[in-house]
């Protein structure tokens, strides 16, 4: 038989142990499935019950009420569009705020911008009545409102008088006219300098003739002004220019001093090449003369001569302020005579052509600034040129003619301004000219 093993008492103390805590388990487990779960205060209260409602009856296609799948959808994507569009219109909380939080620099910045478009909306009001036109100074600016300012002073100023105001036109009108600066002041140049520094006489062939011609050509302007007509002065045919210029050409260069030929030739190159860049910078500027473009203000000066003033003037002329032709050439005019006599009175007409282009408002004070400067350009870079004013002969004259005639004509061609409807003259189309209705 096997040998049993014995157990100490230790043992059996704690197998006895285990078996009680074993039974006191199976108890409690027990008693646990017996018992039902109470409610405690943490759970969850059960959901309502809900109330038995009366059964509608199920609408079919023949009914009032019945609504197809199409129908529904139909309905649900045209309330989702109402509600974007709703969206859209009104402007969200956020926004106001964060334009409310904008920094003191961008405020600054809005502001300085507001005033900015403010004050150029004042500006180009003046000129809101007219077609917008790409001009020089342009319209509105900072050059362009004080040289008008500038030119105001000027613009008041009144002599009350018709014979200051004709002798002022015959200063202000004949540096412009073709047929007088360009035969009439040849000759008078060539004259003075056979006269003042080569001792020729009153009764020389070019002094008789320079006086002459200078009384006629003043007596006809005072006919044609008391007619009201001296827009007939610029309407000189081709033959007509061409027969005086080269009688008054040909009177200096055989009757006078050969100094007297030089003097008379640089003085027509000058000009004809100063014309030539006023000329260019007309149509590429197209600035209103100021008799149009102030017209409010002018209107309340009053002329004694009105005629003569460009407020009832139609044309391309209408646009061609800056710079002014006529103070050019009375630049180029004294220039030459200050080279003859030696003294600044000599400048005295340019002085006098530039006030008499402000008096009957056909230019501002920029346009008579600049005019005079292309003019001591021209008249420097052409005794420079050809070496010298004793280099320059009647071959320069005829060179000088030729090239200002082709330069001329393609230039005037190459206009791109549309004339408003309001400036083309009945009779003469684009051309310059005057209405009989003579202004205040």
């Amino acid at each position: 038989m096997p040998a049993t093993t014995r157990r100490t008492p230790v043992q059996e103390d704690l197998e006895a142990r285990q078996l009680a805590q074993a039974l006191a388990m199976s108890e409690k487990s027990s008693a646990r499935k017996s018992t039902p779960k109470k409610i405690t205060s943490k759970s969850k209260t059960p959901p309502p019950k809900k109330r038995a409602t009366p059964s509608s009856p199920t609408p079919t296609p023949s009914s009032p009420h019945f609504r197809s799948r199409s129908r529904v959808r139909d309905e649900e994507r045209q309330l989702a569009e109402a509600i974007e569009a709703s969206r859209k219109d009104v402007v969200p909380r956020t926004k106001t705020r964060s334009r409310s939080r904008t920094s003191p620099s961008s405020r600054s910045r809005s502001r300085s911008n507001s005033k900015s478009k403010s004050k150029s909306s004042r500006s180009s009001k003046p000129h809101s009545r007219y077609p917008p036109q790409p001009s020089f100074p342009p319209l509105g600016s900072s050059l362009d409102i004080l040289d008008k300012k500038l030119s105001t002073y000027i613009f008041k100023i009144e002599l009350k008088s018709k014979l200051l105001e004709f002798l002022l036109s015959v200063v202000g009108h004949q540096h412009g006219i073709p047929i007088t600066a360009m035969c009439l002041h040849c000759l008078s140049l060539g004259a003075a300098n056979d006269y003042f520094n080569h001792g020729y006489k009153l009764s020389s062939p070019t002094v008789a003739s320079a006086i002459f011609l200078t009384i006629v050509q003043v007596v006809c302007w005072a006919a044609k002004v008391s007619d009201n007509k001296h827009e007939d002065f610029y309407l000189v045919g081709k033959g007509m220019l061409i027969f005086c210029l080269l009688f008054c050409n040909a009177m200096v260069n055989v009757f006078g001093a050969e100094r007297s030929a030089c003097i008379s030739a640089w003085y027509y190159v000058s000009y004809l090449a100063t014309q030539a860049v006023v000329v260019a910078l007309k149509i590429a500027c197209t600035r209103m003369r100021p008799a149009h473009a102030l017209e409010e203000k002018v209107k309340n000066f009053r002329r004694e001569l009105p005629r003569l003033t460009f407020r009832n003037t139609k044309g391309w002329t209408v646009f061609e302020s800056f710079p002014s032709g006529d103070a050019a050439g009375a630049a180029v005019f004294s220039l030459v005579l200050y080279e003859i006599l030696k003294t600044k009175w000599a400048f005295s007409f340019m002085l006098l052509g530039c006030f008499g282009r402000l008096y009957l408002f056909a230019h501002h004070l920029l346009d008579v600034s600049m005019g005079c400067m292309i003019a001591v350009v021209c008249t420097h870079f052409v005794a420079v040129g050809f070496g010298g004013v004793d280099m320059i002969g009647w071959k320069s004259v005829v060179c000088a003619m030729l090239i200002f005639i082709i330069f001329y004509t393609k230039v005037v061609k190459m206009r791109v301004m549309k004339l408003p409807a309001k400036f083309i003259a009945s009779k003469g189309g684009h051309m310059a000219s005057w209405v009989d209705s003579e202004g205040a």
